[in-house]
C-alpha cells in the first residue's frame, strides 16, 4: 500500500459513506469501492461494516485506520520539512527516476539538455515508482521518467513510445547458447509455451513491470513458478545472471548486460513509457524542453 491508499481508508472512516469519501478524494465511487474490495481480499479480513449510519470500521479495520493516521501524519511532517528545498524552482528542474531503465534514459539525454540549458540545475530523486508518483502529485518532482500505467486523477502523462520487454537467461541456462548476447545479430524468438516449467525472478507484486508480465503470462494460461520477487529490475538481472531463475528485462537495458542471453517473445511483450507531471500545472520551460529531448531520444532508440 502507498500513502494515497491510506488516505482512501481514512476518507471512508471519516466520511462514513463511500460516495462522500470518493467526492473528497476526487475519484469515482466505483474506483473506491473496488479498492476496498481488493484490499480486503488481499488482507483476508473485512475492514468496514455497513450500518444505518454508513460504514464503520471493524475491529480489524480500526487497526488499519489507526496505522493509516500515523503514516499520513508522518508523510505530512516529511513534506513540510522538504518544502523549503522546493520553494525556488526558477533555475532548477527536479527529475524523478525509477531504478534501472529511467536512469539509463536520463543518462543518455542529459548531455543534450545541459548544452541547451547550461544554467539550469538538474536534481534527481531515484525511488520506487509508487514513491516517485506520490512526490510528483505533491509537486516535489517536476517531471518523472517512468512507465505509463492507468489513468491518474492527479497526474498528466506523455507517452514516449512502447518498449519491448525481452526474456533473459543466465549463461549456464540450457537456452543460453540460442540467445543473443551483446546486442549483435537477430533476436531469436520464443513462444510463451517455451516458458512453461521455468523458475522465474520477477518484480514484486504491485509494481507496474510485474503487472504487465503477469497479464501477458496469464493470457496464455501460464502461472509462473516464482523463486524470488525483487523491488528493482537491476536486482532481478543480478539474480538471473547468477542462475537463480529466468526473467524479463526492458529492451533498453539489453546492451548493458552482455553476460545474459536474450530472446524476443512471439507475440511480443511491450509496455509504455514516458513522462508524468502534475495535472493542471503548466510545465516550466526547462521541464518542457527536458521532456521533448527525452521523447526524441526514446523514439530514436525505437527506430533502430
Amino acid at each position: 500500500m502507498d500513502t494515497r491508499q491510506f488516505e482512501y481508508i481514512l476518507a471512508i472512516a471519516d466520511e462514513r459513506y463511500v460516495s462522500k469519501a470518493a467526492e473528497r478524494l476526487c475519484i469515482s465511487q466505483p474506483t473506491l469501492s473496488l479498492f476496498v474490495s481488493r484490499l480486503e481480499k488481499e488482507l483476508g479480513v473485512s475492514l468496514f461494516r455497513r450500518s444505518r449510519n454508513g460504514f464503520a470500521p471493524t475491529p480489524e479495520g480500526e487497526i488499519i485506520v489507526e496505522g493509516a493516521r500515523r503514516i499520513v501524519r508522518i508523510k505530512s511532517e516529511m513534506l513540510e520539512k522538504i518544502a523549503p528545498f522546493a520553494a525556488d524552482k526558477k533555475n532548477r528542474i527536479i527529475v524523478g527516476l525509477t531504478p534501472g531503465r529511467s536512469v539509463e534514459l536520463f543518462s543518455a539525454i542529459m548531455p543534450d539538455f545541459s548544452r541547451e540549458m547550461p544554467k539550469i540545475e538538474v536534481q534527481i530523486i531515484e525511488a520506487p515508482i509508487q514513491n516517485v508518483e506520490e512526490l510528483t502529485r505533491h509537486g516535489y518532482i517536476d517531471v518523472a521518467l517512468i512507465s505509463i500505467g492507468e489513468t491518474d486523477d492527479q497526474l498528466a502523462s506523455e507517452c514516449f513510445g512502447s518498449e519491448e520487454i525481452l526474456f533473459a537467461v543466465g549463461e549456464a541456462h540450457p537456452l543460453a547458447a540460442r540467445g543473443r548476447r551483446g546486442g549483435e545479430g537477430e533476436l531469436p524468438v520464443l513462444r510463451p509455451a517455451d516458458l512453461a516449467g521455468e523458475t522465474f525472478i520477477l518484480s514484486k507484486r504491485g509494481y507496474r513491470f510485474r503487472a504487465v508480465v503477469d497479464a501477458y503470462l496469464a493470457g496464455f494460461g501460464i502461472v509462473p513458478t516464482v523463486r524470488m520477487e525483487s523491488p528493482e529490475i537491476p536486482i532481478s538481472i543480478s539474480m538471473i545472471r547468477h542462475g537463480h531463475g529466468v526473467g524479463f528485462v526492458p529492451a533498453m537495458m539489453e546492451g548493458k548486460h552482455p553476460d545474459l542471453s536474450f530472446f524476443r517473445l512471439d507475440p511480443p511483450l511491450h509496455w509504455e513509457f514516458g513522462a508524468v507531471y502534475r495535472k493542471n500545472v503548466h510545465p516550466s520551460a526547462q521541464s518542457r524542453r527536458f521532456m521533448d529531448i527525452a521523447k526524441g531520444y526514446a523514439q530514436t532508440i525505437q527506430d533502430r
